[in-house]
């Protein structure tokens, strides 16, 4: 009878390491999202305010001549000095 030999040597990965670098997969998966829904929100965010600055900006344009002039009475700021 012939004896077979059992070569010991395997190549490969084991169910555990395939599943402990999975793991490790779905770590780096989960941060990425998360810093991609940051980012996300943020330049949500960051346009709100720059649309809002923008606004405010031309409702100040709009109204500075009006407000540099409030209480001017042509040669003389004081209220008593224009009389009817």
């Amino acid at each position: 009878m012939a004896k077979i030999a059992h070569n010991n040597n395997q190549s490969g990965m084991t169910l555990i390491e395939l599943m402990v670098s999975m793991l490790i997969g779905l770590f780096l998966v989960l941060g990425a999202v998360t810093v991609y829904n940051q980012g996300r929100q943020n330049y949500t965010v960051n346009e709100g305010v720059a649309r809002l600055q923008e606004n405010l900006r031309f409702a100040l344009d709009v109204f500075e001549p009006d407000i540099r002039l409030a209480g001017f009475w042509g040669m003389h700021s004081e209220d008593a000095a224009v009389s009817p």
